[in-house]
Order: C-alpha cells, then sequence, then structure tokens
C-alpha cells in the first residue's frame, strides 16, 4: 500500500513540474508576441501578471500588466523606446485596464504614463511602482 502510494506523489510531482514548465514556456510565448505586437523589449525578469487578446474586425488588441524589477524599468524603457512618463494616468487609458486585478496601482500617487507625443497611437503604456517591483500596463494594437 505505501509503494503505491509514493507511486502516485511521484507521478503528481512530475505532472506538477509539467505544468510549470508549460506555463513559464507560455508566458514567455505571450511576451514575445506583446513585444512583436508594441515594439516592447522586455528585460529577462519581466513576468506576465495578467494578458488578453482581443480579436474584433480582423485586427488584434493585447491588454496585459507585466511585473518588472525596479531595477530593470530603465532597460525595458530605453528597450522599448519610451523616452518618459508623465505624472498620473488620464481616465481614458485607466479604462483599458480597469478590469484588471492590479488596477487600483494605477489609482496611486506613483503612477505614470508614457508621453509618446502622439507619435504612437498603436501602443499605450502606464505604470506604476509596488516595492521592489514595477507593474506595467500595456495596451497594443496590432
Amino acid at each position: 500500500m505505501n509503494r503505491k502510494f509514493g507511486g502516485v506523489v511521484l507521478a503528481a510531482a512530475v505532472a506538477l513540474a509539467a505544468l510549470v514548465m508549460v506555463g513559464c514556456a507560455s508566458q514567455r510565448s505571450d511576451l514575445r508576441a506583446l513585444e512583436s505586437c508594441g515594439s516592447f523589449l522586455f528585460p529577462a525578469g519581466a513576468e506576465l501578471a495578467e494578458y488578453e487578446v482581443r480579436t474584433s474586425f480582423g485586427d488584434e488588441t493585447m491588454v496585459a500588466v507585466v511585473e518588472v524589477p525596479v531595477s530593470e524599468l530603465n532597460e525595458f524603457k530605453v528597450g522599448s523606446n519610451i523616452d518618459r512618463f508623465s505624472p498620473g494616468v488620464p481616465e481614458y487609458l485607466k479604462d483599458y485596464w480597469r478590469n484588471t486585478k492590479n488596477f487600483p496601482a494605477l489609482e496611486s500617487g506613483r503612477a505614470e504614463h508614457a508621453d509618446e507625443g502622439g507619435v504612437s497611437q498603436t501602443r499605450w503604456v502606464a505604470h506604476s511602482s509596488e516595492g521592489a517591483t514595477d507593474i506595467i500596463f500595456i495596451r497594443a494594437a496590432c
């Protein structure tokens, strides 16, 4: 009986490890798709917290929340060609991320939005600092 239980535990551990590896691969794949769509470059420490792809009339829109270590925010900004963030997040931008679990971070006094001078109308970015992590809110139209 004990030997059978050990086999079940081992099988469960192997299945869990496989699920974790698939989840990580899927997360990396989704980050790469987001990079391609919005001309972003995520640093190695970036983790996808939320991700949704919306399709309408043949166009694809990606809405995501990405967590990046504070020490890697500048790498994201430079690699994604975002020159500056302006204080606050306008209400029309907040609507893009209103249904995300991290939305309250956009209401904080630390929230900022990318000011790209109207150059890009295919991507919208905001971020807020939460301790050692920067939470980056992204909407990109492909």
